[in-house]
């Protein structure tokens, strides 16, 4: 019966860890303590996208910078509750294609994700990793 047990657990183990190869696990971000910025410094693999999840309060302010601009990465922000003056949880000034640059004003207490991404571009996929610098600044 144990050796039953075991031999399902790792076939679990197994299917789960399967499941998660090929998506993207989402990365909290904590700012140092005193501090209000931070950078940080990352790879997209080809055909994939990071996420970086950040909690902050309404009202703050929040400016994001993505570098360099040749690598065609682009980021979106959300949060996760719903903002019905949008009909989206996308937050206002963000394009549904992505952008470089976003500086505003935060409507909630929320965990904002940042998701970083090249647009999907048929004819021309991503085959290398693209090295990039996100600057998240919250005041």
């Amino acid at each position: 019966m144990k050796i039953f047990l075991c031999i399902i657990l790792l076939l679990a183990c197994n299917a789960v860890a399967a499941a998660q190869k090929g998506h993207c696990r989402t990365r909290d971000v904590f700012f140092a303590k005193g501090k209000s910025s931070i950078m940080l410094r990352g790879q997209l693999e080809p055909c994939n996208h990071l996420i970086y999840r950040i909690r902050a309060k309404s009202g703050q302010k929040m400016r994001v910078t993505l570098r360099p601009e040749i690598n065609d990465l682009v980021f979106l922000i959300q949060g996760t509750k719903f903002l019905p003056e949008r009909g989206s949880f996308v937050l206002e000034g963000i394009h549904k294609n992505g952008i470089t640059d976003w500086e505003g004003t935060l409507p909630n207490d929320d965990a904002y994700e940042i998701w970083v991404e090249r647009p999907a571009v048929t004819n021309n996929p991503q085959k290398r990793t693209l090295p990039f610098r996100l600057l998240v600044e919250i005041h």
